[in-house]
Formats: C-alpha cells, structure tokens, sequence
C-alpha cells in the first residue's frame, strides 16, 4: 500500500476514534444531567408557561415580541399588536397631519406590570396631545430585555416604516451590561424569556455553546456566578471602571451613536432618556452613569432627560416596582419630565405647524 494512502487511513482512523470519544463523553454527561438547558419549564403553572410564549426568536434581534399575543402580567392586561409591538393597530405609513414619536427601549418602556394606559410612552402622547404641530402619536416600541444594538437593528427592520419625526431612546442603567449575562454571543445565558438566545451564532459555535461538555467546563469555573459578579450593574458606580466594564461602555456608546447616525440620515432628532436603577436613590449614590452618558450625549449634540431627580422626588418605595422597573407614579413622573423638557425645547420636528394645523396650533 503506497505510503501517503496508510497514512491518510491512520489519520482518519484517529480522528474518528476521537470523535467517537468525544460523542461518549457527551453522551455521558447528558446522561448526567449536564445536556442544554431547555427554554422554558417542562411543568408548572400554566400561567407562567404561557408567559414564555409571549417573545419567539429572531435570526436578527435574538427575540422579539409575539404578534398577537396576549395575557396578564402582574394584574395587567398586555397586547401584543400584529406588529409584534404593546401598542394599537397603527398603520406604517403616517396618516396625513399626524406627528410621530418613537419611544425605543427595554421593558421598562413597554411598562412592565403596568397598563398600556399607565406606561410613559402612553402618558407622554396624553401630555403633549393639542401642543404639537398636529395629531400626536406617541408608539411604545419597548421590547423586554432589549439593549441599542437590537435597537439599533430593529429600526433599521421595521422602525423607519413608521415615519416617525422624533425617537426617544429609553436607557435603563443595565443596557451596560444586561448582553453580558443574558446572551450567549456575549458569554452569557444560552435561554432567556423563553428563547434559545444561540439562534444569531454560527452554526459551529452553536453547536459548541449547546454541548453538555460546555455545560459542564461552565459550571466547573463558575463562570455565570463570576459574569454576574463582573457584570452587575452596581459596578457602573466603581471608579475607576474595571476593564471589562469600561469596554461595556464604549461599546454600548457606540451602538447609541450609531442610532443616532441612522436618525440623522433620516433628518430625525434623537433624545436620551436616562431611567435609574431603585438602589441608586435609595443608597444615593452619585450620578456617575447619568454624568457619563450627558457628556456622551454633548459630543453627539442630542438633548438628555435624566430622570434621577423625578425618582428621588417620588422615593424609591413610590417610584418603584422592583429594581428598575417604574410603578404607575414612577411612570407618570417620567412623562411629565419628558413633556415639560419638549416643550421648553420645543424641536422644530415636532412644533413646526403642519400646513392643515397652523391656525389650530396655540
């Protein structure tokens, strides 16, 4: 037999003599209990397995909201348009002397455990109703658990569509570092919400983040416990930054100067509003992450609403669900700080009379 020919036979027979015994040693290890996670519970109540039908995945986004779905939250009845946003059934095209309003944002802009109604989107579309250059509509475009790059990406897949004459971005304290821990392409959880979050890997890179031996090496370094050490959102009040959280922030910086490049192509103007976390006002921490994102927001030349003052007003009982999310106060303090910066700002985008407007406009 010619010599290159065995050769190729020895490396052949190695190769599946090791692949072989790395398929016994997964198997093994499932057999053990260290298989992939499942995405939702294979028992319980099934009001809570309903809930996790409520987001399915996203080639693009990692998830999105299901259209058409609907079910209680918290005692609060939650309506997910065909659209696959918690708004109304509103056409993508802007009817005519309509102004538009985009509110962009995690689970906080879409109101979580509160009403549509009491939600800030809603309530600042109430507040600003007869003062704008036309008919306001003011679209909850939050989805749960969502940073700026999905943001970012759904503007680009759906947002544009809408036409809107102003974006407010929603920013929440963890947008930092929630990817971290939640996504598997960021090293974090391989299920969240109910959805696989490796469906945007590679397929290689899928598998590997699937196997029971990945499982396994995980648990053994901790590395979940140490990501949530490492990546929690009390560490935006640690100076000086440690590195994997300096990196957190210029990548989330520049995911948001990204939207507001987009906007710009569109000749939309971007606001930033800020919303705390309960423990800062309750602890009264120094504003170091709102102080950041400002200056952040001076060089791209948007305006900010910080809306730390409207909480520590309210206090952190009242303003407050649970860590970050607002109740009904919280979110009407936010509305009412939004509305009165608009108007003492008063963006041509939105304050300019449409034509069939201007003898209707105070």
């Amino acid at each position: 037999m010619p010599r290159g020919r065995s050769r190729l036979r020895r490396i052949l027979f190695a190769a599946t003599a090791v692949l072989l015994g790395l398929v016994a040693v997964e198997g093994g290890l499932r057999l053990a209990g260290y298989g992939p996670l499942p995405t939702r519970p294979a028992t319980g109540n099934s009001e809570i397995l309903y809930q996790y039908t409520k987001f399915r995945p996203s080639t693009t986004l990692t998830w999105e909201l299901t259209p058409g779905w609907s079910g209680m939250e918290g005692g609060a009845l939650v309506i997910i348009n065909e659209d696959g946003l918690r708004e109304r059934d509103l056409p993508r095209e802007k009817p005519a002397g309509t102004r538009r309003i985009l509110c962009l944002g995690d689970s906080v802009t879409f109101g979580h455990w509160v009403t549509a109604e009491q939600a800030f989107p809603r309530q600042l579309e109430h507040a600003l109703s007869g003062r704008v250059g036309g008919r306001l509509e003011v679209i909850n475009a939050g989805v749960p658990g969502y940073s700026p790059f999905q943001e970012l990406l759904w503007m680009e897949e759906k947002g544009w569509s809408y036409q809107p004459d102003l974006i407010i971005v929603g920013f929440v304290l963890n947008d930092v570092v929630e990817r971290y821990l939640t996504m598997a392409a960021y090293g974090g959880a391989q299920t969240i919400l109910g959805v696989d979050t490796t469906v945007t890997m590679n397929p290689l890179a899928r598998l590997l983040r699937r196997t029971a031996f990945h499982r396994l090496v995980a648990g053994l370094m901790q590395g979940q416990a140490r990501r949530r050490e490492v990546y929690s959102v009390r560490q935006l009040f640690v100076e000086p930054l440690s590195p994997e959280i300096a990196a957190a922030w210029d990548r989330t910086e520049d995911e948001l100067a990204e939207i507001v490049a987009s906007a710009r192509r569109h000749d939309v103007p971007v606001w930033l509003a800020i919303f705390p976390f309960r423990f800062q006002v309750a602890e009264d921490l120094p504003p170091h992450p709102q102080k950041r994102l400002a200056r952040w927001a001076a060089g791209q030349g948007i305006p900010v609403v910080d809306l730390l003052p409207a909480s520590i007003r309210l206090g952190a009982r009242a303003a407050f669900l649970d860590h970050d999310h607002p109740t009904p106060a919280g979110h009407e303090a936010a509305a009412r700080a939004l509305a009165e910066a608009l108007l003492a700002e008063r963006p041509p985008a939105l304050f300019t009379p449409l034509p069939q407007e201007a003898s209707r406009v105070p």
